[in-house]
């Protein structure tokens, strides 16, 4: 039996770990939250940009406002984000494998 180690979490500060959840949140909203360990912050930003894209593509609408308002969503998630590393309230999600106390 080999000396395995358990996988060590994401750092949750630093240039990358900053980069990381941006560039993951402007792919897809939602992601970058959800590797922050906001978990359920995450899923709701996911189901939002579900919901706009479920919406928009039912029926005759042009790609302007389509774009549009997918880079709308993306700016928020984006904002958020940025707002809750900044100020530090990121703890992790109830669940999520953090412990809080």
């Amino acid at each position: 039996m080999t000396g395995r180690r358990a996988p060590t979490p994401p750092p949750r500060s630093g240039k990358l770990f900053w980069a990381l959840s941006v560039v993951l949140t402007i792919a897809v909203p939602g992601v970058g939250h959800i590797y922050a360990q906001m978990i359920m912050r995450g899923f709701l930003w996911l189901a939002g940009n579900m919901v706009i894209l479920l919406i928009l593509t039912q029926g005759d609408v042009g790609v302007g406002p389509l774009a549009g308002a997918l880079g709308a969503l993306r700016l928020a998630a984006v904002a958020d984000l940025v707002l809750l590393l900044r100020s530090g309230n990121h703890e992790p999600d109830e669940g999520s494998g953090g412990k809080s106390r």
